[in-house]
């Protein structure tokens, strides 16, 4: 019995003195080594370390952080214990290349950085809004304006990467749901992605998941080739269920370009899905299809996105800081970019 008790301690004394080893990196030590500013917020746990240029924000339970509006990726979480806050090595040393101990650092301008236009437009809807305020977290988060604080701060990220961007609400107002595509069509976009959060009645669950539109099943194509030879008109529009159109105008180019407008929404979906799970600890509840107005009346690629659960605690306490909502954003933008420069190749 003794020999197995000292294999097993020899097995684990390796992990115990990895875990102490990182305990003893404190955030309050960094800060002082490095000349930094901390400060806590007590409601959502966000720890924010800052000078005069720089400027670090991190979240407890995430392996990614902050720096200056640019996202980072750890190898190990931020954790508390016992009032205070331990980081691993990885983040000691992505500090130490921006900041040296006990010097003062001379910054240079370098001017203001030239935007190049991608020549790529995309309408941001921000989910509900004014009556509608869609899902409602356990302390009163709600739906509608926590999709509009992402959707300013993507268009921002988008933007200062050449992107044209239009949102289809930019307060807390009301908009009906087809006069939201319409907004894509007026410009002539590239894509237009809508902004949600889910709901549920189990309150641990979460996830991110991205809805597409589900293109018409065999039978009812077969179903429209049919009346399109005929000469009867029929209500029933490949673009909107309202409108009436003639045989003439129904054709088989039109059927061609929204099928290729869902492939295209497709890989638009999983290439922002990929990207928004970067750091992420949740379920990743994949690329589903559904006939949602927003993406069944859209005349570019469209996709839904469900960017977690509003009834789930601990996402709508993350989703009260600025910092969370800045990332969800950045790999928001990252995603879009990435299915962009898919397009080119």
């Amino acid at each position: 019995m003794r020999t197995i008790f000292i294999i097993i301690l020899l097995l684990w004394f390796p992990i115990l003195k990895s875990e102490s080893f990182r305990s003893n990196i404190t955030l309050e030590s960094v800060a002082k080594k490095y000349r930094l500013e901390m400060s806590v917020d007590s409601m959502t746990g966000e720890v924010t370390l800052s000078n005069v240029k720089c400027q670090i924000q991190i979240i407890p339970g995430m392996n990614v952080f902050l720096f200056n509006q640019s996202v980072y990726e750890l190898n190990e979480y931020l954790y508390k214990k016992k009032g205070r806050y331990f980081v691993g090595s990885s983040f000691l040393n992505l500090v130490k290349k921006v900041a040296r101990p006990s010097v003062p650092v001379k910054w240079t301008f370098l001017g203001k950085k030239e935007i190049t236009s991608l020549n790529f437009k995309v309408v941001i809807d921000a989910g509900h809004g004014g009556k509608d305020t869609g899902a409602i977290g356990r302390k009163g988060l709600t739906e509608k304006r926590t999709t509009l604080k992402v959707a300013h701060i993507l268009k921002r990220e988008l933007e200062k990467n050449g992107v044209t961007v239009k949102l289809t609400r930019s307060s807390d107002i009301f908009i009906d749901l087809p006069k939201r595509s319409k907004v894509a069509s007026s410009i002539k976009a590239d894509l237009f992605i809508s902004l949600h959060f889910n709901s549920s009645r189990k309150r641990s669950v979460d996830g991110i998941e991205v809805f597409v539109y589900r293109y018409r099943d065999q039978k009812r194509e077969i179903y429209r080739s049919k009346v399109a030879k005929s000469k009867v008109p029929f209500k029933k529009s490949i673009l909107s269920d309202d409108a009436i159109f003639s045989r003439s105008t129904e054709t088989n180019l039109m059927r061609l370009q929204l099928l290729s407008s869902v492939v295209e929404s497709n890989k638009a979906a999983r290439t922002i899905l990929k990207n928004l799970m970067v750091g992420e600890n949740i379920s990743n509840r994949g690329v589903k299809e559904a006939n949602f107005s927003v993406l069944r009346n859209g005349t570019c690629p469209s996709v839904l996105v469900e960017l977690g659960f509003l009834s789930n605690s601990a996402k709508e306490q993350r989703l009260r800081s600025k910092t969370y909502c800045r990332s969800l954003a950045i790999r928001l933008s990252k995603g879009i970019i990435g299915y962009h420069k898919g397009t080119l190749k």
